[in-house]
Formats: C-alpha cells, sequence, structure tokens
C-alpha cells in the first residue's frame, strides 16, 4: 500500500501510531519475560533455602535421636560398650558428613542469591532484594551460622567420647 506526498512522490504508507505501538510491545514484552527469568531464579534460591533447612531440621532430629540411644545404651552397657562407641563415631561421621552436604547447599543458595541480586539490580529500579541483602552481614545470616551446627556437633561428640571413656 503506497501514498502520494504533495510532490507526487509515491511512499509506502506507515502509521507511525502502529509502529510505536509494536515497539512498545516489545519492550514490554522484554520486561515481562525479564521479570519471569527473576521469577525462575528466585524460585530457584527459595528451593534451595527450603532444602537447607529441611536437612538441617533432619539432621537435627538423627543427631537427637543417636544421641539418646547413646546415652541409653552407655548407661545399661557401662563404659567402652562396642555399642555406645560404635553410636559414638557414628553420630560423628554424620555429623561431619552433614557439614559437608551443609556446607555445599550453602554455597549453592549463596549462588542462587548473587544471580537473585544482579537480576535485581537490572530489572527494579527501586532494588528493593539488593538493598536487604546488603545490610545483611554474616552474623545475621541464619543460614551461613546453621553451616557451622554439624561440626560443633562433631566436636560435642568427640568431647563426649573423651569424657565418657577416658580412664
Amino acid at each position: 500500500m503506497t501514498r502520494e506526498l504533495e510532490d507526487g512522490a509515491a511512499r509506502p504508507a506507515v502509521d507511525l501510531s502502529k509502529a510505536d505501538l509494536a515497539a512498545e510491545l516489545t519492550a514490554a514484552q522484554l520486561i515481562t519475560a525479564d521479570i519471569e527469568i527473576l521469577k525462575i531464579a528466585d524460585q530457584h534460591l527459595l528451593h534451595d533455602l527450603k532444602q537447607f533447612w529441611q536437612r538441617g531440621n533432619f539432621f537435627v532430629l538423627v543427631q537427637g535421636g543417636i544421641l539418646s540411644v547413646f546415652t541409653g545404651v552407655a548407661k545399661d552397657t557401662g563404659h567402652r560398650s562396642t555399642l555406645s562407641i560404635a553410636l559414638a563415631a557414628f553420630g560423628f561421621t554424620l555429623a561431619l558428613f552433614w557439614g559437608q552436604i551443609a556446607f555445599s547447599t550453602a554455597d549453592r543458595v549463596t549462588v542462587w542469591r548473587e544471580e537473585v541480586m544482579r537480576l535485581d539490580a537490572a530489572i527494579d529500579r527501586h532494588g528493593v532484594f539488593a538493598q536487604t541483602e546488603q545490610r545483611s552481614s554474616i552474623w545475621r545470616n541464619p543460614t551461613k551460622i546453621a553451616v557451622v551446627l554439624p561440626f560443633i556437633v562433631a566436636i560435642g561428640w568427640i568431647a563426649l567420647s573423651v569424657a565418657y571413656y577416658a580412664p
């Protein structure tokens, strides 16, 4: 479709309002896509955080059970029973294993947290997530504090074993 201008030349008919609308839709679609990417990254972060805390809760429950059985067996069988030694060794080994899992999961949470901060800085003109995270210190971050719990429990198993089995 063409239209003639005053000089008689034929030019393609362009409806500027439709071109502007198409450009606006493209920008809106890009913003929508960026927001969806931010949502996906945030979902990954939340998923990893939930897994971290579920594993941590399970660790505390299992360690409490092992400690309970250990004290019952040690009380009934006396010092240096094979079963109580095996339970202490199992509790210690499990604590170290769980500590490694907690450390790896916390590292993954940190990676996703940084990715969400990067996306938030690019998309959110207010930078809500980034501002909140920047105010957080290691001592105000429960995930980073909880990583050390399994290692403290492992030290506790050593201390309990030394105290209980020493002559």
